[in-house]
C-alpha cells in the first residue's frame, strides 16, 4: 500500500465550526492558520482573565492548552491543563477530566514522551472500563496514534478499529471519518 503524501488530509473543526486544525500524514493535528490560532489563544486568555464562573473557566484553560500544544507551546499547555485538572477534580466534572487527560496525552505524545503518553490513555481506559464509556472511542483513537507514533502498527490498527466500531454504533460521520482516515493511513505502514 502506497503511504500518504505529505499534505494535510482531514481538517478538525472547533466547537464554533470553524476549522482549527489539520491532521497531517503522520496523524498529527496542526494548525491551519497559525496567525488565527494565535489570535484564537489570545482571545481564549481574555475569556479567562473575565470569566467568574471557576468551572467556566476551567473549560476555557483546557481550551486554550489545546491550541498551545498545537502551536508547540508545550510547558505552557502542560500547566494550564494542570491547573484546569485541579478544578476539574475539585468539583467531581468525571467528563472534563477525561478531556483534559487526553489533552494531557497528546501534549506528551507532541513532546515526543510516548510512554507517558500511552500510560495516561491506558489509565483512562482502565477507569472507564467498567463505567459508562461514553468517551472510550476518544480513548482508542488518541491510543491508537500514540502506538502509530512508536511504530506499533499493528496494535495501533487494533486500537482504532475497536474505535471504529463504537463510532459506527454511535453514528457520526465525522467521528467515523477521522477514525477510517487514521485506519488507512496506519495500514500504509504495515507489510
Amino acid at each position: 500500500m502506497q503511504k500518504p503524501s505529505d499534505k494535510t488530509i482531514i481538517s478538525v473543526t472547533n466547537n464554533m465550526g470553524t476549522r482549527a486544525a489539520v491532521i497531517d500524514h503522520k496523524l498529527r493535528e496542526i494548525p491551519s492558520d497559525i496567525d488565527s490560532m494565535n489570535a484564537g489563544i489570545a482571545e481564549i486568555n481574555e475569556y479567562i482573565l473575565t470569566e467568574e464562573n471557576e468551572l467556566v473557566k476551567a473549560g476555557w484553560i483546557s481550551r486554550l492548552s489545546y491550541y498551545q500544544n498545537l502551536i508547540g507551546e508545550y510547558d505552557e499547555a502542560q500547566t494550564n491543563l494542570q491547573n484546569a485538572l485541579n478544578i476539574f477534580r475539585k468539583h467531581r466534572s468525571a467528563k472534563q477530566i477525561i478531556a483534559s487527560k487526553l489533552r494531557m496525552a497528546q501534549v506528551f505524545q507532541y513532546r515526543g514522551n510516548l510512554e507517558m503518553a500511552l500510560a495516561i490513555v491506558d489509565s483512562l481506559e482502565e477507569e472507564l472500563e467498567d463505567e459508562d464509556a461514553e468517551y472510550l472511542d476518544f480513548i482508542l483513537q488518541h491510543k491508537g496514534k500514540i502506538l502509530f507514533d512508536m511504530k506499533e502498527y499493528d496494535l495501533a490498527l487494533h486500537c482504532l478499529n475497536d474505535a471504529l466500531l463504537i463510532r459506527e454504533e454511535k453514528g457520526d460521520r465525522s467521528l467515523i471519518d477521522s477514525t477510517l482516515h487514521a485506519i488507512k493511513v496506519v495500514m500504509s505502514y504495515l507489510p
